[in-house]
């Protein structure tokens, strides 16, 4: 039994605006809910009592707390918490840089220590999922795009657009799990998100020369090559003399946080350590003690800790439909296959029989079964 829903309204008890929210307690904490209820209602009349409202409110039992609280009772304990997630991590990551505040900022200090340039102008454009412009064909999800302009601000395509990809996923070069966690997939992937880019950020009116030169970033916790590289930079070339220049302006980087091989810049080195495992500890210089300071201040925020809660329920929600619908096709299907063998049967013994009316007599069978 849950009792959600409960609204103190403030019309008939002049409360604290702390208090005019959404509580939800499971049934085993009732008497301790309405324990909860009178100490709170009761604040009105503290000053007559001579008490402190601070150690009213103190008395308030823990079961009747902000739904931010609350929510850390109702996910299962397999699931991490949100204060434990790691900026690497899609929904942490998605937060932060969609953020009005620290979006912007944060995503300057990520990209100028991976490209290991200073950026210009730039504008963050979250997204989650980049819908074709055609009905019927296939749409692809994006994490974050930053628009880079020079520093004129004049009304221009943009010079340079960035796509950054948190990944935690291990792809393989094995078939398992119907092909989607390959490398080959991996590959794929990135190949059309060069070509969403270009149709969406691409004005049309502009010819080919004025089209950006487009990153696509994938930050890794595994390491998709298998050779222990913290950086790969893959841009085409011409194979049969790789000295021809050839910049069609894609460019695709795939960071491994753990790997050691390559000249990588120690700042480098520090981010991606710092992204795997979002810490003080790992802060270990002034841009990454701002980026944690961030990143902080977000996990704080009641409005992203009921963004975490819908997003869990959402996924258990998918998964347990996918249970059901595994089940009823697992069910279909033995009923299919118990149903050709009585037919089989029932044929060997009685030859006469039709196929059809063998699987009628079966079927018959069956349901009396």
């Amino acid at each position: 039994m849950i009792v959600s829903k409960i609204h103190v309204c403030r019309k008939f008890v002049p409360l604290p605006a702390a208090f005019l929210q959404v509580y939800t307690i499971n049934a085993d904490s009732l008497p301790a809910f309405f324990t909860g209820v009178f100490s709170i209602l009761s604040l009105p009349f503290i000053n007559l009592c001579g008490m402190s409202p601070c150690t009213a409110i103190a008395d308030v039992p823990s079961h009747f707390q902000r739904k931010g609280t609350v929510m850390k009772e109702r996910i299962p304990s397999n699931v991490r918490p949100l204060n434990e997630l790691n900026l690497i991590d899609d929904f942490l990551f998605y937060q932060v840089v969609s953020d009005p505040e620290y979006g912007e900022p944060l995503c300057r200090m990520l990209l100028e220590i991976i490209l290991q340039r200073k950026l210009g102008r730039i504008v963050v454009i979250p997204q989650k999922e980049n819908r074709s412009h055609h009905p019927g064909r296939h749409s692809t999800r994006l994490d974050v795009c930053i628009a880079e302009s020079s520093t004129d601000g004049r009304k221009t395509p943009p010079e340079t657009i960035i796509d950054v990809e948190p990944e935690t996923a291990v792809y393989s070069n094995s078939e398992e799990n119907d092909g989607r966690y390959t490398v080959k997939t991996l590959l794929r992937r990135t190949r059309y998100y060069h070509s969403s880019m270009d149709m969406r950020h691409f004005p049309s009116g502009n010819t080919y020369g004025r089209l950006f030169t487009s990153y696509v970033i994938m930050i890794m916790s595994h390491d998709p090559f298998g050779k222990d590289r913290i950086l790969y930079t893959v841009q085409n070339r011409v194979l049969e003399d790789p000295s021809i220049p050839y910049d069609d302006g894609a460019v695709t980087i795939f960071l491994y946080t753990r790997g050691t091989e390559g000249d990588a810049p120690d700042n480098l080195r520090n981010l991606l350590r710092f992204m795997e495992k979002t810490t003080d500890l790992n802060a270990v210089s002034g841009v990454l003690r701002e980026m944690q300071e961030m990143v902080d201040r977000i996990k704080e925020r009641e409005e992203v800790s009921d963004a975490y809660m819908k997003a869990w329920e959402k996924e258990m929600y998918i998964r347990e439909d996918g249970r059901a619908e595994g089940l009823k096709e697992g069910l279909e299907t033995g009923r299919m296959e118990a149903i050709t063998s009585v037919t089989r049967s029932l044929m060997n013994e009685a030859p006469q029989l039709t196929k059809e009316a063998a699987e009628q007599r079966a079927r018959k069978l069956l349901e009396l079964a």
